[in-house]
């Protein structure tokens, strides 16, 4: 049986209606890891079966983006 554990997050900004036409910028920057000892098999095993995944060491990544709306 294989889980998958998504998270979602929405974000919503609030324009004034008395705002002058522009653009804007948001800049995000989100920092994870994965646990030492995990597990990573891929999907449909039992019938496609491939190198399984253990991760040995843990470390931290970072993700950064920057979007540009109207």
């Amino acid at each position: 049986m294989h889980r998958r554990s998504t998270l979602v997050t929405k974000l919503f900004i609030d324009v004034p209606a008395n705002a002058k036409p522009g653009t804007a910028e948001l800049a995000v920057t989100a920092i994870g890891g994965v646990n030492t000892g995990r597990l990573f098999v891929a999907k449909d095993y039992q019938n496609h079966p491939v190198q399984s995944l253990i991760v040995a060491q843990s470390r931290k990544s970072t993700l950064k983006t920057t979007v540009t709306g109207r």
